[in-house]
């Protein structure tokens, strides 16, 4: 309710107060994570997301959302970290329940090998593939500005 009337504040001292009544609500800490990431306070955010990583271990919601938080705080290293997912959720969860834990790139593999649709399967690796290239030429380029600065 706070949030639809542009009162950030007082919606992120009530996500605190439902936390702390009941921190073991994921709920809770996910509403709070996410806005604060909306707010652009990352380091706030990534507190309550490693909290969420805790409650829910599972969720690939929750890796890639503090792969986010990571890559905005330019903290690379742990942003790819959180982003590799794909194996981890695979194993445990297979995507599921329903496809909750479901990640772009599994989104192909299953198109692409399991309901035999390679069309599709193909379309979305090779966007997830364009997405990876354009975002790994941004990096290069700036890091290669930085060193010869």
């Amino acid at each position: 309710m706070y949030e639809s009337r542009h009162r950030a504040d007082e919606a992120v001292e009530t996500y605190r107060r439902a936390v702390k009544s009941n921190p073991d609500n994921p709920a809770f800490v996910e509403r709070l994570g996410d806005l604060l990431i909306r707010l652009g306070r990352y380091q706030e955010a990534q507190a309550e997301i490693e909290q969420l990583a805790e409650l829910a271990p599972r969720d690939a919601r929750v890796w890639m959302k503090l792969g986010a938080v990571h890559y905005e705080q330019k903290q690379w290293d742990r942003a790819i970290d959180a982003f590799r997912t794909f194996d981890i959720v695979w194993t445990l969860t297979g995507g599921g329940p329903g496809r909750s834990t479901e990640l772009f790139s599994l989104y192909a593999y299953v198109h692409a090998f399991l309901n035999l649709d390679l069309g599709r399967g193909s379309a979305a690796a090779i966007v997830g593939g364009l997405i990876i290239l354009v975002i790994g030429v941004v990096l290069y380029r700036l890091v290669d500005r930085i060193a010869k600065a």
